[in-house]
């Protein structure tokens, strides 16, 4: 190729040569030259776009298009066309708009071609009205604009058709339109409107023979034979002369119809005109003609004249012997093919072995057979027709065989494999294969579903066979006269005769077999009286009986007594033109034998004019038997004697009749004939069908090791006096051997499957001391189920010794059984469970055998208590993928409890089910260590690790992760807390790997401040290190005077989240306030705190509301009570508590009934009394439905919102109302709160989403500014320094806005629930370093950085079920958190309100509730600084001065 682009000397030879490459189809070099040009004109780009849209390549074809318009190239009008083209190829409307447009504004919507090609466009894609537009602003319209819009019509169905009969009817009278339309015209025609082949012989330009032989064609295609004849006719009319190609089309309109004689006329035009003299065309088609109206001899003639030149023709005349009938001449043409030479394909195999298959011709069905292998025709077609030779030769073995050989068999395979077992009595392995066409969903047709019910009919199988015309009646699948009589025949053969009267009452059209099928249901269900009536309006619609219609009724007849009738049908027979044949003669035999006659019935055998069998001698033998007439017996002995038969159920009727005679000599005289013959008794089976599986059980088969259970479920259900479960029955049918030693077996009970009266006979069976064949139950639950708890916890206490597998996915149980299942002890060893009541995990019981543990989709688990591992010792694998678990230290920490844990994943890899290692991921495992071998340091091997690493995990697809996965660093500290771990979230832990894990949790976590030799807190710390002196330990603590003289350092917020996140105690320290109720005269008295606050200047003080109305302060560090108020006024809660910062004694009490006062401590009681003491200044107003009230920084005016959506002012002083702000949300107000420094500020929240801003000095009519959430507002507040505004929202929607212009500054990262009732509420700790938020439906405190929104922490609500908090806390620090002692542990606590402790860092109150058992609120403290495990340590961090009160 390079010495012909070297020849080029001009810029004309090398595009000529270019052109050359495109055309002949190499593309790479084409578009390799291509781009060795620096600036190719149109044209070039034209002819390779051209080429592209020749092999198809449309989205080349639409990027070089880009290219062209992204370089500037100019367009041309021979580029357009290719490029819509391509846009019609991929589908792409909205291009294809785009460069109709560019068309236009080129000017080149004139252009016929473009135009053109702009109808095919929205043709193909469905736009029958822009295509309209296109076709009616054409200037020019050919015959191909004609035919692109027509195709686009008539392709688009009906709504096509509608705008074809409106809009191109007339243009076809008009042009001359390709041959290849109208054939596609006339297919899709529908009937309405005028005839297509009435306009095509009015086109005047429609005259040549192609157009007249295509439409001929297209005729014979859909099946309209007449009409193809009817265009003939026109065509001579119209003068066109036929050609060899339209002659044979109208001999084969002749084979569709029938007409012999029609097809000798044709057959004598082709003589006289020699239009084919060799016969080339018509030759087959005559063969097929003759052969199908019945002159067969006139084939040997035709294959004669035409020498048999092709196998098709031998094909076409061996094809039409088969169906005829005649296969034995069928055969011999076979194999004169090769005596003249020719070598017979796919199609004359499969007619012969169809031949064979017929004729039971297997010695010559193999021959074939190896003929076909030796020639390689070993395709579908063929295929097929070896398993139906196989099959109807009774050898169903050798057709399965070769079924299963294939590798994609189709439906028709499928179904010739499924009609051989049917046929062959292997019903069983029938509906088996059916079941594998539904499960690889394959289409199944109608052949199908007539195979498998006449396999049910066999059977008895009446849920499968009900189960398979459900799929018939569902589907879109055509019901026919032949499923319809089958279905008739299974329902009655299963015994259900509703059914079947119910199908054959819907049949439209009933053939004389649907009448038979009928008629022969009722007699078996001993109906005769259905039967008569059944028969007599067969009659009477016309249909005549045959001979399975008059044995049927002769059975019926038989079966029910009627003689008379019987009688009468017999003697009808030949009235009908039916010649009574031996099964009819059998019949009336049985009929009058079973009456007693057995006179008649020996004279009628003896009228018989052909040879009695022995169905006929054997229903005389069983009439005899049932009057006990031994004398008829001796006068047929000579008779029955001569009798040959294979029939054993004749000789051992014959033989039964000597030994109920007591002629025992006979008896075995026949016994030894039987022996003599190769016959032997066929012994007797039932089949029975449980849990919709078929199971045969036979005289003297082996019974099963299981069987002794089932006959012992079935004894304990007797007992038990309940009927037996079906689904029991199979699992101890299905229960697998597991040793064939000993044959011991496991069993799977599916509780969903049972109910409570099936609990007390299954645990008979399992619980039984002899049960030695079941050694392991597998316990399920995946659905719904209706047990009782207690019947699920009475079996698996019963069974707990042979517990292998409990698997509950779905806990309808309830959390009562959740928490018994929790302290059980259980011996299962793989323990799999789903339940969306778990929040904590706290497993107490005894689990010593448990190894592998699921907890996946546990949605609402958040937490792992701390010893809930200590109870499964030897628990190697487990997984909680898809939870609420996200705290690394508390998880680690319960983890580490585990000594055998080898496995563990917080999220799945997309293609593994199990905790194991991903076997997609051993390969690049092995090259990552030989790869580590290689290194020659620590930190090499390292680094190196670490890319290899960073490149496997990019191949990792995670599935199902639990929040816990997106800490920073999550995957080293798991690895270096736990050091025993193998895999971790189906990837293995390699030992580079941990080496790199230890290096990074080293460098970014430092350990628990309590651990350390000298005890001091982390602000110590974290000051000492911003000092510089870090290596130096000092004696007394560091006491930092304020906690924001080193914001400026450059790691100020990064060791802030050290402090924290990692250098806190894994559990924090949890302590309740002191219970009061030993100061009580009541000793049913009990403090249910409602509201609380810190004291603004006293770090020893709070104050909590009740809801009863009490107010109480309390020294919170010792316990002990300051001062206490029964009520301010009726019994009502407390929901505003508010101190004055100017006079730290007195504070501003609300309950929820409007009652306002201010409380001055000095005039409080000390303990509790019934007393109320009086208000230290004048009454204040009420204010109606008050939700929480709040004093200025100057003490003088105080704020009261409510849900009466406005706010109240009040004068402090004199408790006067000094303005009423209405209306200033939407609805109710659930907070209004001053700024701390500025008087006049406040902002107001409300559940309309609004946050509004308002400043006492302007008016109240517009606020400052409104910030809105997506969700109702709960909460708001201002930061200590009144930079921030707090605003908390339904549902954990927390932000943080300027207070300057209400712009949001940081959003929380706090997930949430879904629950539009789950309350937020969030305050500052540690001045406004720090978020703590909790909410009314969690039992969990998040702890968030106030400057980047980060989650750094949780704090869930526990205790420990084994521990009451007897701790003395006084000498210790402490914020506030809530907690309940043993006797609430496992209740549900939820958080109502919170505050940071203003004096100490890192601490914190918090007001929860427990529902259960009953409702209590308590004030919980916490010291995060702290642990639980250390509670005798103290932890000495410094006081700090408060930068203003936190209350509200």
């Amino acid at each position: 190729m390079t010495p012909l682009f070297r020849s080029c000397t001009t810029l004309r030879k090398l595009t000529q040569l270019h052109a050359h490459l495109l055309v002949s189809g190499s593309l790479h070099s084409s578009l390799h030259l291509f781009r060795s040009f620096p600036n190719p004109d149109p044209f070039m780009w034209g002819v390779l776009i051209k080429c592209f849209l020749r092999n198809r390549h449309f989205r080349h074809v639409i990027s070089l298009y880009h290219q062209m318009l992204h370089h500037l190239i100019p367009m041309t009008r021979f580029i357009f066309p290719s490029v819509v083209r391509a846009c019609s190829g991929c589908g792409e409307l909205i291009l294809g708009r785009k460069v109709h447009g560019r068309i236009v504004k080129c000017g080149y919507d004139e252009d016929c071609v473009v135009e053109t090609a702009l109808l095919g466009l929205y043709g193909e894609l469905g736009r029958l009205g822009d295509a309209r537009k296109v076709f009616d602003e054409m200037s020019v319209r050919d015959a191909v604009s004609w035919s692109s819009v027509i195709l686009s019509c008539v392709e688009n169905g009906e709504v096509g058709w509608r705008c074809f009969e409106g809009w191109c009817w007339k243009g076809l009278y008009r042009i001359r339109l390709p041959c290849s339309v109208w054939p596609r015209l006339v297919g899709s025609w529908g009937g309405g409107g005028e005839s297509p082949q009435r306009i095509f012989q009015s086109n005047v330009g429609c005259r040549g023979t192609a157009c007249w032989t295509a439409m001929i064609s297209c005729y014979n295609q859909g099946g309209c034979y007449a009409e193809a004849l009817d265009v003939f006719g026109g065509m001579q009319e119209c003068g066109v002369w036929p050609n060899s190609v339209t002659l044979m089309c109208v001999l084969m309109s002749c084979v569709g119809l029938g007409l012999l004689r029609e097809g000798k006329s044709v057959h004598g035009f082709v003589i006289r005109k020699g239009v084919d003299p060799d016969l080339d065309f018509v030759g087959s088609a005559l063969l097929e003609l003759y052969a199908e109206t019945g002159g067969v001899s006139y084939c040997q003639n035709i294959l004669d004249m035409i020498g048999g030149r092709n196998v098709v023709q031998w094909n076409t005349i061996i094809s039409v012997y088969c169906q005829k009938g005649l296969l034995r001449e069928a055969l011999l043409l076979f194999v004169r093919i090769q005596a003249h030479g020719l070598m017979p394909d796919s199609f004359s195999m499969s007619s012969a072995l169809a031949a064979c298959g017929k004729m039971g011709l297997l010695e010559l069905g193999h021959q074939i057979h190896g003929h076909i292998v030796k020639r390689g025709y070993l395709d579908e077609f063929v295929l097929n027709s070896l398993i139906d030779m196989y099959s109807k030769c009774g050898f169903v073995d050798s057709a399965y065989v070769i079924f299963d050989t294939m590798k994609h068999p189709g439906i028709i395979t499928w179904n010739s494999m499924i009609s051989g077992f049917s046929s062959s009595g292997n019903s069983v392995m029938a509906i088996s294969l059916f079941d594998q066409i539904y499960l690889n969903r394959l289409e199944i047709d109608e052949v199908t579903i007539l195979s498998v019910i006449q396999a049910c009919s066999e059977l008895g199988y009446l849920e499968k066979g009900k189960w398979v015309h459900h799929r018939l009646l569902t589907s879109c699948m055509r019901k026919d006269l032949f499923i319809d009589t089958a279905l008739t025949d299974m329902y009655a053969k299963c015994g259900d005769l509703q059914s079947a009267q119910g199908v054959f009452d819907t049949m439209i059209e009933r053939s004389v077999v649907s009448w038979s099928v009928m008629i022969a249901a009722y007699g078996m269900h001993g109906k005769i009286h259905a039967a008569i009536s059944l028969f007599s309006q067969m009659l009477e619609t016309g249909i005549e009986p045959n001979e399975v219609t008059f044995m049927n009724i002769l059975s019926a007849c038989s079966h029910s007594g009627a003689v008379e009738e019987g009688r009468l049908y017999f003697r009808s027979m030949r009235d009908f033109g039916i010649e009574p044949n031996a099964e009819h003669f059998a019949c009336i035999v049985d009929l009058l034998s079973r009456a007693g006659d057995l006179n008649g019935a020996y004279d009628i055998i003896k009228s018989i004019p052909v040879s009695v069998d022995a169905s006929i001698w054997g229903a005389l033998l069983n009439g005899c038997r049932i009057h006990q007439r031994m004398d008829m017996i001796k006068r047929i002995e000579k008779d029955l004697l001569d009798i040959t038969t294979d029939d054993t159920g004749y000789y051992t009727l014959f033989s039964n009749l000597y030994a109920e005679g007591g002629n025992w000599e006979e008896f075995g005289n026949v016994r030894l004939m039987m022996k003599g013959i190769g016959l032997r008794k066929v012994p007797g089976y039932s089949v029975i069908e449980i849990d919709k599986q078929v199971n045969r059980f036979g005289a003297g088969d082996t019974p099963l090791p299981q069987m002794k259970e089932i006959y012992r479920y079935l004894n304990s259900c007797r007992k038990h006096e309940m009927e037996p479960n079906s689904a029991v029955l199979s699992w101890f049918t299905e229960a697998k051997v597991q040793s064939s030693q000993n044959e011991k077996c496991s069993i799977t009970v599916l509780l969903d499957q049972l109910k409570d009266a099936d609990i007390l006979p299954l645990k008979d069976v399992l619980m039984s001391s002899d049960s030695s064949h079941i050694h392991a139950v597998d316990l399920f639950l995946e659905f719904h189920s209706d047990l009782g708890t207690e019947s699920v916890v009475d079996l698996m206490n019963g069974i707990n010794a042979k517990l292998r597998v409990v698997d509950l996915q779905d806990l309808s149980l309830g959390k009562e059984f959740l928490r018994d299942l929790c302290r059980a002890s259980l011996a299962c060893q793989v323990f799999n469970l789903r339940s969306i009541h778990i929040q904590k995990l706290d497993m107490v019981g005894s689990f010593l055998r448990l190894h592998t543990l699921n907890l996946d989709f546990c949605t609402s688990l958040g937490s792992l208590r701390r010893d809930c591992f200590s109870c499964m010792p030897n628990l190697t694998r487990l997984s909680i993928c898809e939870t609420r678990i996200s705290n690394l230290l508390t998880t680690t920490g319960a983890l580490s409890r585990l000594p055998c844990l080898l496995e563990l994943r917080f999220q799945s890899c997309l293609c593994c089910k199990g905790p194991g290692s991903c076997p997609g991921l051993e390969g690049q495992q092995k090259l990552q260590t030989e790869s580590q071998e290689k290194d020659e340091t620590l930190v090499s091997a390292g680094k190196k690790a670490s890319r290899n690493a960073s490149n496997t995990l990019k191949n990792f697809v995670t599935h199902h992760p639990s929040p816990i996965c997106f800490e920073k660093h999550y995957r080293e500290y798991i690895i270096s807390s736990l050091p025993g771990l193998e895999v971790l979230d189906n990837f293995p832990i390699r030992t580079t790997e941990r080496e790199l894990a230890k290096m990074k949790s080293a460098k970014y976590f430092e350990y628990l401040p309590y651990k350390r030799l000298h005890k001091e807190s982390v602000v110590s710390v974290l000051n000492k290190r911003e000092m510089g002196t870090s290596g130096i330990h000092f004696q007394k603590p560091f006491k930092p005077k304020q906690l924001y003289h080193h914001r400026n350092g450059q790691n100020f917020f990064l060791r802030s989240l050290c402090a924290a996140k990692l250098g806190s105690s894994t559990w924090p320290l949890l302590h309740p306030l002191c219970n009061f109720n030993h100061t009580c005269k009541a000793e049913n008295k009990k403090l249910r705190p409602r509201q609380f606050e810190y004291h603004p200047s006293n770090p020893s003080l709070m104050v909590f509301g009740t809801l009863d109305g009490e107010v109480v302060v309390t020294n919170h560090e010792n316990g002990k009570m300051v001062g206490y108020i029964p009520c301010i006024g009726a019994m009502s809660s407390i929901l505003g508590l508010c101190w004055l910062n100017k006079s730290p004694s007195k504070l501003v009490a609300g309950s929820d009934n409007g009652s306002l006062k201010l409380l001055d401590l000095n005039n409080m009681s000390p303990e509790v009394a019934d007393s109320c003491c009086s208000s230290s200044g004048a009454p204040f107003e009420d204010f109606e439905q008050l939700t929480s009230l709040h004093v200025n920084s100057t003490d003088d005016q105080l704020l009261a919102s409510g849900y009466s959506k406005g706010v109240a002012l009040y004068d402090v002083g004199s408790g006067r109302h000094l303005q009423l702000f209405s209306n200033l949300h939407r609805e109710p107000i659930n907070v209004a709160k001053f700024a701390h420094h500025s008087p006049y500020l406040f902002a107001t929240s409300s559940f309309d989403h609004d946050v509004k801003m308002w400043d006492l000095r302007q008016s109240i009519r517009k606020p400052c500014y409104t910030a809105s959430s997506s969700r109702g507002n709960v909460m708001a507040c201002f930061s200590p320094d009144d930079h921030y505004l707090l605003v908390s929202a339904v549902d954990n929607e927390v932000k943080q806005l300027l207070v300057a212009d209400g712009r949001l500054h940081t959003s929380f990262e706090i997930a949430s629930t879904g629950s539009p009732q789950n309350y937020t509420r969030s305050y500052y700790m540690n001045g406004r370093d720090y978020i703590i938020s909790g909410s009314c439906n969690e039992d969990v405190v998040c702890i968030c950085c106030a400057q980047t929104g980060k989650r750094l922490r949780d704090v869930y609500l526990e205790v420990n079920s084994y521990m009451r908090f007897v701790i003395v806390i006084s000498k210790a620090r402490m914020l506030t958190i809530a907690s309940f002692l043993q006797d609430e542990s496992g209740s549900s606590i939820f958080v109502q309100s919170l505050r940071g402790d203003p004096f100490r860092h890192f601490n914190m109150s918090i007001l929860a509730t427990a529902t259960r058992p009953s409702f209590k609120w308590e004030i919980i403290k916490v010291n995060l600084l702290a642990s639980s495990d250390y509670a005798e340590e103290h932890c000495y961090g410094q006081c700090l001065q408060p930068s203003c009160c936190l209350g509200g």
